[in-house]
């Protein structure tokens, strides 16, 4: 949904324990070797931008932006990104993010940024339901 929204090829939802970036569910092109569960190391993220500004991120054109020697953009030739942290009971999760090999024709708008928002609300929804849920199931176990 939110490729087809952003008009951008590649999403991920990310899990982000300590430096490692984990993949854990992503939409891509099949030209694109990427998979679920596979991992990266934070700082080589685009990720690790917005993890730092812990807000959403995006980038039209890398090539062209403050970011363009971020080890990313050599690692992975992503021209455009748009990127929010994922948040879990306060803490880190991950993040959610789309990306393209290519520059974005058009700028992020607002509308854009208040999507990303509310997608970021759902997902964070959902996983604190589940996270919540395990601990109700193990406390049970016990």
């Amino acid at each position: 949904m939110g490729c087809k929204r952003f008009g951008l090829e590649i999403g991920i939802l990310s899990n982000i324990v300590g430096s490692t970036y984990r993949v854990v569910h992503q939409v891509s092109p099949e030209e694109v070797t990427l998979t679920d569960e596979a991992q990266f190391n934070l700082a080589e993220t685009y990720c690790a931008v917005t993890l730092a500004l812990n807000q959403p991120v995006f980038f039209e054109h890398v090539a062209e932006s403050r970011i363009r020697n971020h080890p990313a953009h050599a690692a992975f030739a992503l021209e455009a990104y748009f990127g929010i942290p994922i948040m879990v009971h306060g803490s880190v999760y991950g993040t959610l993010n789309f990306s393209s090999p290519n520059p974005r024709k058009l700028n992020f708008t607002d509308i854009d940024l208040d999507t990303i928002k509310k997608m970021a609300m759902w997902i964070e929804d959902e996983l604190t339901i589940a996270h919540d849920n395990a601990e109700q199931k193990a406390a049970c176990n016990n």
